[in-house]
């Protein structure tokens, strides 16, 4: 499952390279070009905005010559190398004519072909593209090609022997500048990993020295922002390789990095719905940044913490804004209604951070400091369709609940994994109120079809055959998009029509949160991806659970996602600066492994489980998704 979390990290390393690769060329300047028009693209790109200024640069290269023309082209698809723009991006790269590009030229579009494959889903075609030698090439283009190389060799499975190749290489560097320099390619490297897949790597390294390098890097990136607890681990971890070359310098960067992680602002606001139809929800979410402050703040530096009722409107939540505005906050949490989060965006800017908790498609490019952070359901549905292209996956049926939720996940769904190479086969919606889901469940799989041509076959024959309807030879597996109580109606009927061999992969919507054998025991064998929080074996603080548990509400002991939500959103708002200079940072939350994207949402890296008698069991790094389901003996 960590090659899942390994692609979502190459995504991010892709869009943090893009910019400096923006510079690998000459000027790109023309004489007979009117300056605005690259002003406009700066200004664009400003804004967040990248295929916009990726069109302007496109529009330039028409009226240029080479070589002028294809660096322009080139820099327009370093810019739509996002996730949701890799078709405009693939239409730009074959747009650049291979003929008139020198050597630079060429390296630069046959890295850019690796980072449309690597962000495909296609480690090993994405290996295949890039030089394989870097001799002569300006010196940024060089370790964005080795960069690369090293992100694809991550995402398929080949990352510890590139690491332990580098850690080599210090005893050929020549003087001390380059081996200082090998050791931040190597930490940096490794901060990159996810930590599960770090602490697979430390069970096969080859040497004591690679070991003590992998350690260091889980510990950064398994700890959460806790000064103490990062502490412990480095005196641990110092204990295990008391001479390694990473002592002192990466250990006192922790250390700083920590201390910055506890400078909060001293006066945070938070806007909730404390009264009306979502009060259950804001108090939830309350309880939890509660938590946080009262369990993981040391009372002298807690900052003034002051709460606002944002209601249900847009007017009460512009007057909790303002409010809080007047009251002199530093940063801003909440609220939580995306329309209230809309027109809170388009006030006069401020110098106040704020962390939105939701996400609101209408925002667009936001302003400065205003970040969102929300549970996004198609952030999830994306999750699983990486999951089954990574699996290597192609024909999936979808089953959704009728009404505009099911319509989101099935969207997000189908764009992400047709994206990936998949193909969506089949998309059903079932009456999410009904106990009876036969009829969508047969027509998904095709089982009428079947029943029809055993109708045919008998009326031509004139006789009576056994049958069993078959269900469509072309479905690899169902994603499932559904409430726990649908799930688990949906699970037993797929079973009876003929689906047992298929896979079943859901959001984390078809889990409670709270353990329940009986009632989940007809979802064994079904896997989902959810955030660690719930996840026994992947909680990066489950002394913190036992801790806070027993205070929490009875409505908000039903809540637990949104509990989470509220700690992890008071951990973040010291780190949001530092999130936003640098997209590869991450934070070991409860919610996931969060990360801000180039428009300034937070978005999740989850863990993944399977049912198994009624309960979540994690899987394990490389279990395959397809593994049958085995009683286990009593």
């Amino acid at each position: 499952m960590s090659r899942i979390r390994n692609a979502g990290i190459a995504s991010a390393l892709i869009l943090l390279s893009m910019a400096s690769l923006g510079g690998c060329g000459p000027a790109l300047r023309m004489a007979d070009e009117p300056m605005v028009r690259e002003e406009q693209a700066e200004v664009l790109l400003r804004r967040g905005d990248r295929p916009g200024a990726a069109a302007i640069y496109m529009r330039m290269a028409e009226r240029a010559q080479s070589p002028q023309r294809e660096q322009l082209q080139l820099r327009a698809v370093e810019l739509t190398l996002t996730p949701g723009t890799l078709q405009q991006a693939r239409q730009y790269l074959n747009r650049v004519d291979d003929q008139t590009l020198d050597r630079e030229g060429t390296a630069r579009k046959a890295l850019l072909a690796s980072r449309l494959a690597l962000l495909e889903g296609q480690p090993a075609a994405a290996l295949t593209r890039l030089p394989p030698q870097t001799e002569g090439l300006s010196h940024p283009l060089a370790l964005a090609i080795e960069q690369t190389r090293f992100d694809a060799q991550v995402a398929g499975g080949q990352g510890l022997a590139s690491i332990e190749q580098r850690i080599q290489l210090e005893r050929l560097q020549p003087t001390r500048d380059a081996i200082d320099a090998n050791r931040r390619q190597v930490w940096e490297a490794l901060r990159k990993v996810d930590a599960a897949e770090l602490a697979l790597w430390s069970l096969q390294a080859s040497s004591a020295l690679s070991r003590g390098w992998i350690d260091l890097a889980y510990v950064a990136n398994s700890t959460p922002p806790k000064l103490a607890l990062l502490e412990d681990r480095l005196t641990a971890w110092r204990a295990r390789y008391p001479n390694h070359p990473a002592y002192p310098e990466y250990v006192t960067t922790l250390r700083s990095q920590w201390q910055d992680y506890q400078r909060f602002p001293r006066h945070i606001a938070v806007l909730l719905p404390l009264s009306g139809r979502f009060a259950d929800v804001g108090n939830a979410i309350l309880e939890g940044m509660l938590g946080a402050y009262y369990i993981e703040t040391e009372p002298g530096s807690r900052p003034m913490l002051n709460v606002y009722d944002a209601g249900e409107s847009v007017q009460d939540g512009l007057a909790a804004y303002r409010r809080a505005l007047a009251d002199g906050a530093g940063t801003i949490v909440g609220p939580l209604d995306k329309t209230q989060l809309a027109y809170i965006a388009a006030e006069p800017q401020t110098d106040v951070a704020v962390l939105g908790l939701n996400t609101a498609d209408e925002i667009g490019p936001p302003p400065p400091q205003f970040y969102q952070f929300g549970l996004s359901p198609e952030d999830e549905s994306r999750r699983v369709a990486e999951l089954a292209a990574t699996e290597g996956y192609f024909g999936a049926v979808v089953l959704a609940p009728e009404g505009e939720w099911g319509l989101r996940l099935a969207r997000s769904f189908r764009e992400r994994f047709e994206m990936l190479g998949g193909q969506v086969l089949a998309i059903e919606y079932f009456d999410g109120q009904a106990a009876d889901h036969g009829a969508p469940i047969s027509r998904a799989l095709q089982l009428n079809e079947s029943r029809n041509r055993h109708r045919q076959l008998q009326s031509t024959i004139g006789r009576e055959l056994q049958f069993e309807p078959r269900r469509r030879p072309d479905a690899d597996f169902v994603f499932v998009a559904a409430s726990p109580r649908q799930a688990r109606l949906l699970l037993p009927q797929l079973r009876f029509h003929h689906a047992t061999d298929l896979p079943v992969l859901a959001t984390s919507h078809v889990y409670t949160g709270l353990p329940d054998a009986r009632a989940d025991a007809d979802l064994d064998g079904l896997v989902f991806c959810d955030m660690p929080w719930l996840l026994d074996g992947v909680n990066p603080r489950p002394e913190l659970k036992r801790q806070i548990e027993p205070l929490l509400s009875r409505s908000s002991r039903q809540l637990p996602r949104l509990v989470a939500l509220g700690m992890d959103a008071y951990q973040m708002i010291p780190m949001l600066p530092r999130l936003d200079q640098n997209p590869v940072e991450r934070l070991s939350g409860l919610t996931g492994r969060l990360g801000l994207d180039d428009h300034s949402r937070v978005h999740r890296e989850l863990a993944c489980a399977r049912f198994v008698r009624g309960v979540p069991r994690v899987l394990q790094n490389r279990e395959a998704l397809a593994e049958p389901v085995k009683d286990d003996p009593l």
